[in-house]
């Protein structure tokens, strides 16, 4: 569920936007709008609960320029990562918002020391069938 405050009164008027006000909330929902309804446990941040959302495609970008606090992403090289976050800053411009904070996911092979962590991961690699591999990087980067 995207949150977005800053578009809100009481109900979303934004076929894009969800609202929080009161402990009850409403959003969009291809279906209709749900409107009023419990949120429970309610928000405890002022001004509002920092909404986190998903997503490599350009239409989470989109969505991320217009109403996320934080972007989480998918890893990828350092190239293709910068290009997400260049997309969702021009993204937030265009619509004259704040571009949101990054954040990416991350595998961590932690042993007594680096050259174990190492090891372990030329295993992981030696092991790894390729259609294994290939199918984890299209899940990992399609998703959202």
């Amino acid at each position: 569920m995207t949150i977005c405050p800053q578009y809100c009164d009481s109900v979303a008027t934004d076929s894009d936007t969800s609202c929080v006000s009161d402990g009850r909330f409403s959003m969009n929902i291809v279906s209709g709008w749900f409107e009023g309804a419990p949120l429970k446990p309610k928000p405890v941040q002022e001004p509002y609960p920092q909404v986190f959302q998903g997503g490599n495609s350009q239409a989470a970008r989109q969505m991320a320029a217009r109403q996320a606090d934080v972007l989480f992403i998918n890893g990828g090289s350092l190239e293709k990562i910068q290009t997400v976050l260049d997309d969702v800053k021009e993204y937030a411009d265009e619509f004259g918002t704040e571009p949101p904070r990054f954040a990416a996911n991350a595998f961590v092979i932690q042993r007594e020391t680096e050259q174990e962590a190492k090891g372990k991961l030329e295993g992981i690699i030696e092991n790894a069938t390729e259609e294994a591999v290939e199918a984890f990087k299209e899940q990992v980067t399609e998703v959202g």
